[in-house]
């Protein structure tokens, strides 16, 4: 005969019944044991706060979702090329928070996406104009073969590079900005979006190109940063590290925010002081705040949430 749910159910009732007193805990055990198989939720330990892993999610240009969580850092997602698509046809890659995710597409071009962020590109990489649409933070080593061709769209701001290596980041959260490690880009505003900066710029090697009013969703302006002393900070996530110098500590929690999958909370008036950090990204968390406490700075954790203190 079968074993049905209440046959186990009643089965754990009489044994709870009959070693009630001989084992105080074995109630709790069955009151468990009964609950888990009618609601199927388990109790179990809650999952410690743990540090970002490689992996995405692709929606094709019909709409399908594909979740990718089976490849290793450091390992390039290849893009093929669908030289039959229509021109139209474009997909979309999302690392939700808690992910980065790395590819390489048909011309060679490669892209690093920091968690919290999304790209579109064209199904078809043969035709004439290539357009890529970042939002978030994405590093990108643009093919010196096929640059002419490529053009990359942050909101507003249109971005054509030769042979670039850039940060670009425009999360709503923290300032935007187009960081050139090698290379160069023209850099200009889309005049289909009403009372815009005509501004045209020239961006060269350790330049950096302020958005402002990107992240505000206010009219943008394009302001160059002659020489960016910071350049190994900004791109430290893509090279698998935590890195800020003097840093606020807002600045420093929205990142741990979208690389520990946490919540931030603040309780009551936070010091405006500057911190320093440098640690491998897969550092847990207990240990990049070991290192803000040691300058001054108060936490604790709970669950998911991050509560920051004065």
């Amino acid at each position: 005969m079968p074993v049905t749910t209440y046959m186990i159910k009643l089965s754990v009732a009489q044994n709870v019944k009959g070693y009630w007193y001989k084992k105080p805990g074995a109630w709790i055990a069955g009151i468990a044991a009964i609950l888990t198989l009618d609601t199927g939720i388990y109790f179990l330990m809650r999952t410690p706060v743990r540090p970002g892993r490689c992996r995405a999610v692709l929606f094709s240009a019909g709409g399908t979702l594909r979740k990718i969580d089976d490849y290793k850092n450091g390992v390039l997602y290849i893009i093929h090329n669908d030289h039959l698509a229509p021109k139209d046809k474009f997909i979309t890659i999302y690392t939700p928070r808690g992910a980065d995710f790395s590819v390489r597409f048909p011309d060679s071009t490669t892209v690093w996406l920091n968690a919290k962020s999304t790209i579109r590109y064209p199904a078809n990489f043969s035709q004439y104009s290539i357009e890529l649409t970042v939002k978030g933070e994405a590093y990108i080593e643009v093919a010196r073969n096929r640059s002419p061709r490529l053009r990359i769209s942050v909101g507003s701001v249109q971005i054509k590079p030769f042979g670039a290596h850039m940060d670009i980041k425009s999360y709503p959260d923290d300032p935007a900005a187009i960081t050139m490690v090698a290379g160069g880009a023209k850099i200009w505003l889309d005049q289909k979006y009403p009372g815009l900066d005509e501004t045209e710029l020239a961006l060269h090697p350790s330049e950096q190109a302020k958005l402002s009013g990107l992240s505000l969703g206010e009219p943008v302006k394009l302001i160059v940063a002659p020489s960016v002393d910071d350049i190994n900070d900004i791109i430290s996530w893509k090279n698998g590290y935590t890195s800020f110098h003097n840093a606020s500590i807002q600045t420093i929690m929205h990142a741990v925010s979208r690389w520990y999958d946490v919540d931030i909370i603040y309780q009551g008036d936070i010091p405006d002081k500057k911190y320093n950090i440098s640690l491998p990204r897969n550092a847990p968390i207990e240990q990049l705040l070991g290192v803000l406490r040691k300058q001054g700075g108060n936490f604790s954790v709970k669950g998911k949430t991050v509560n920051v203190m004065k």
